[in-house]
């Protein structure tokens, strides 16, 4: 899986947050995260999705660019940004909503990756 190859893209240019899911697009890449995500600020701050400060947080991931990027053992997909800050997808039966995780695609991905939920 070629989920490293998102250090490359730009940096974040937009967040939405739709009703059910939260798109981080990137110019030409976009990922898609359906499970529940956490936030771990660079001074150890964590904030998970739906709770106070939480969107705050991802709106200070703009403009930033993505230093790291892996799928863990737990299938959870972390992003690394140059702020110092990891946006992570949790995979924990009571944080998956649907049949996939995530799912990212565009340049500079050569496919499109989606995890699913085990």
């Amino acid at each position: 899986m070629n989920i490293e190859k998102l250090k490359q893209c730009e940096p974040m240019t937009q967040v939405v947050f739709i009703h059910d899911y939260i798109q981080l697009v990137f110019q030409d890449c976009r990922i898609n995260v359906y499970n529940t995500a956490q936030i771990t600020t660079s001074d150890g701050v964590i904030v998970l999705q739906n709770n106070p400060g939480f969107a705050d947080q991802t709106v200070n991931l703009l403009e930033q660019k993505i230093t790291s990027a892996y799928i863990s053992e737990s299938r959870e997909l972390s992003l690394c940004f140059t702020n110092g800050t990891k946006f992570k997808t949790l995979n924990s039966p009571e944080h998956c909503h649907g049949p996939e995780a995530f799912e990212a695609s565009g340049s500079p991905l050569t496919e499109w990756v989606v995890e699913q939920n085990a």
